[in-house]
């Protein structure tokens, strides 16, 4: 998740979140599976991101696009992305205010998720520290269980905490088995994060649902609230969802004229 996507609503001092919600889909084959990261160099993903606040008292939205390129895949399973901020709008009391792109960001992680380097190609002086950011992305970043798992199976991991070294971020998955999305059957799993901030019992959480491709086990939507995020401005609340940009459209293919006749 790129740092940007959280940034106006810092700046208009958000102070809770709105609820998302998404339509029923009917449930689909429940047999164990192996989830296992696949990429190729070249890969890309463009993704829109939507954030929703309340902005005291006024509904405030926030709608960028990113797109992800696989830079590097290592035969331990080591993946590095390029992920490219597009910029977007954000909108207060029905007016929309441009936001420019933010600097690109370059992500490693390990073959089961783990971010293992995260660095933006210029330093970034925000409301947003870069621990935080850093952060952020790996709650935007499943990581994938070691042995096979069947519906409603869990697993817990824990993390080193960039925000407060001395206490661990804390995640709970859970497989909810496979369901249809546009037709599509992806794998469903709930995310639980815990992540303290401070040393005086400060914790910011993350609850999040993601749909991920069996075939690639990459994430095709994410919906998630955050709460208690620290920032300069004080503690966040929101909502967001990932979603692939249906906009784009393959390139035509250049068909060359046909040959004059003899």
């Amino acid at each position: 998740m790129h740092y940007r996507f959280f940034a106006p609503v810092v700046a208009a001092f958000a102070v809770s979140s709105v609820a998302v919600s998404m339509p029923a889909i009917a449930r689909a084959d429940d047999s164990p599976v192996t989830m296992k990261y696949i990429a190729k160099v070249g890969d890309v993903e463009h993704q829109q991101v939507l954030m929703k606040a309340m902005v005291q008292g006024i509904d405030a939205v926030v709608k960028n696009t990113q797109k992800r390129t696989v830079k590097d895949v290592k035969d331990t399973g080591e993946t590095t992305y390029l992920v490219t901020d597009e910029g977007g709008t954000m909108t207060l009391m029905g007016n929309d205010q441009v936001q420019p792109a933010g600097p690109d960001v370059t992500i490693k992680r390990d073959k089961t998720g783990k971010i293992i380097d995260w660095k933006p190609a210029m330093d970034i002086n925000g409301a947003l520290s870069p621990e935080l950011m850093r952060t952020l992305a790996q709650l935007y970043t499943l990581i994938l269980p070691t042995d096979a798992v069947k519906t409603n199976d869990k697993w817990k991991v824990e993390l080193d905490n960039p925000l407060f070294k001395d206490k661990k971020i804390k995640i709970e998955n859970t497989y909810l088995g496979l369901e249809k999305v546009d037709g599509v059957s992806l794998w469903k799993i709930k995310q639980t994060t815990s992540v303290p901030t401070d040393g005086e019992g400060g914790i910011a959480t993350f609850e999040g649902t993601f749909w991920l491709k069996p075939e690639t086990a990459q994430a095709i939507k994410i919906e998630g609230a955050a709460k208690e995020v620290p920032s300069q401005f004080g503690k966040l609340s929101f909502t967001v969802v990932v979603s692939p940009v249906k906009d784009d459209k393959p390139v035509a293919p250049v068909v060359a004229p046909p040959a004059a006749p003899k």
